[in-house]
């Protein structure tokens, strides 16, 4: 039996929407059609995607990031690939693939509360005039739904639980660009339904490599780097020795793509993570002026202006787009909640739910100051960095660059916090450490704490030529946890981030030194 009865004038605008939508659903040779066809570069999250709808057979994929980063991209990859068949699988019949964006403008043209229903509405005709069901949940073949853009329509979790529940053997690979608060709500409705969660950020410094080693632009690197098999050897288990013995290794047997790749970093600083970016270069040859431009739109006013107000129905949108210009331009500043609110002209309350709600955009990354007592988050003091330097560039108007005498730490340091995030996802939290707890006082830029209470503290020294001064609050820490009030049961490692330099430091404890180009490619 139907679920929704529709009169033939709307049936006829949901098969049009289907068709723009999934346009192979109409033109069968679609898939001959190499102008059509995706890139042929995967990044490290098709392959999981990949894995777990073809493979196991998934109720939920969840493909979770900011504006621009590739999410539809790579849904329209697994698209082509379940098209054209392969190893695993075999060819499969186009019809039983669909694609929907569900911020289609004629989605959007229909009163919020009523969305759901249309996009009911526009499955339920797929299914009849494609798969020979009355509807959706009445559908007996093996198909494959994706929905982007998924925040644009109300009760949107509600909709693909219910779809879930109901067709657990229909795989759904959904993403979306919002709040972090939008959709920690959707998991708890999808509690039990989702199989996986993706987050997908900016290019890494290791997939940039890769991407242009396989399009061949002149950097000719020939090998992929994989390196990042190791990142996650490292986030089990914070075995420091073994991570230095690594890429230590593969450095020495690699020494002229080392060389390469130390040198390709400052193009990654200039080009970014954001493949929209390189294809404006490449496809219109736009400006600097106008990829700046770009940035700003999407990133600070679009985020503003879309996700923030109306999702959340901020009420001082001008504050939030003067915050997000005030953090971009100054990566890796530590702030004092109340001071930076005296800053801004607005009280200390605000301003810590404004922190909360920018936290949750997918742009920045928050390190809290280490206590070992709670602290309420207007009381704390916070490192905030972007999650891709492009934005900083966008709103400085300046260049990243390791050579800059001024900003070569904060960037560096930004680097390693943007590493350390695609290693342990966003519900990780990062923390630095200060401590006047000994005759020394300092800093160690990065303090992590596994699960099971390993702690492998990091700091960022951007300079080859290291004195006992530069290491020396590593030293005490690792020597003397108790002073800290710290009852961690394993901290007996550090790693010091320098511009070239490796070494093992062992004045009365165990530090070691990485090149910040290497710790990037384990992320």
């Amino acid at each position: 039996m139907k679920n929704y009865l529709i009169d033939s004038a709307m049936e006829e605008i949901c098969e049009s929407i289907l068709y723009a939508n999934s346009p192979w659903l109409k033109d069968t040779r679609y898939f001959n059609k190499n102008n059509h066809k995706p890139e042929n570069f995967h990044r490290q999250a098709y392959w999981e995607v990949e894995k777990k709808v073809l493979h196991e057979r998934p109720c939920g994929i969840f493909i979770k990031g900011p504006r621009r980063v590739g999410k539809t991209e790579l849904q329209k990859q697994l698209i082509w690939h379940l098209a054209e068949g392969g190893k695993s699988h075999t060819k499969l019949n186009p019809k039983t693939i669909l694609y929907l964006s569900f911020d289609d403008a004629r989605i959007q043209s229909e009163p919020p509360l009523k969305r759901v229903v249309f996009v009911n509405q526009i499955l339920d005709v797929w299914a009849r005039k494609f798969l020979g069901a009355d509807s959706y949940e009445e559908i007996s073949k093996k198909v494959f739904c994706f929905f982007d853009e998924v925040q644009s329509v109300e009760n949107w979790d509600v909709l693909i639980k219910n779809k879930l529940e109901r067709k657990p053997e229909i795989p759904i690979v959904f993403s979306g660009s919002a709040t972090h608060t939008l959709f920690k709500m959707a998991e708890k409705t999808l509690l039990g339904r989702l199989n996986k969660i993706i987050e997908l950020g900016p290019f890494s410094f290791n997939e940039y490599l890769q991407k242009n080693s396989a399009f061949g632009n002149g950097f000719g690197i020939g090998v992929k780097v994989p390196l990042h098999v190791r990142g996650q050897e490292f986030k089990a288990d914070f075995d420091v020795p073994r991570l230095y013995q690594h890429l230590h290794e593969w450095s020495k047997n690699h020494i002229i793509l080392s060389t390469k790749i130390q040198k390709k970093l400052t193009d990654y600083l200039l080009d970014g993570g954001f493949p929209q970016l390189w294809k404006m270069r490449k496809m219109s040859g736009s400006s600097l002026l106008e990829q700046y431009q770009f940035m700003d739109e999407n990133y600070v006013k679009k985020t503003t202006l879309e996700d923030l107000m109306l999702l959340q129905q901020i009420k001082k949108p001008e504050l939030y787009e003067r915050l997000f210009r005030h953090l971009f331009a100054r990566p890796g500043q530590e702030y004092n909640l109340n001071k930076t609110a005296g800053e801004l002209g607005t009280t200390a309350v605000t301003m810590a739910e404004a922190m909360r709600l920018l936290e949750q955009t997918d742009l920045f990354i928050f390190a809290e100051r280490y206590s070992s007592k709670s602290a309420p988050i207007k009381k704390r003091n916070v490192k905030i960095y972007p999650v891709d330097l492009q934005l900083t560039t966008a709103i400085t108007k300046k260049i990243a660059s390791l050579r800059d005498d001024n900003m070569k730490g904060a960037i560096a340091e930004s680097l390693v916090a943007q590493a350390l995030r695609r290693l342990f996802g966003s519900s990780y939290r990062l923390a630095f450490m200060r401590s006047d707890a000994f005759e020394n006082a300092g800093e160690v830029d990065f303090l992590l704490q596994h699960e099971a209470g390993s702690i492998c503290p990091i700091e960022v020294k951007y300079q080859n030529n290291l004195n006992p001064e530069d290491y020396v609050f590593m030293k005490n820490i690792l020597q003397s946890k108790n002073a800290l009030e710290m009852t961690f049961s394993s901290m007996s490692c550090g790693i010091i981030i320098t511009p070239n330099k490796w070494g093992y430091i062992t004045d009365g404890c165990n530090i070691f030194c990485i090149p910040l180009w290497a710790f990037l490619l384990i992320a």
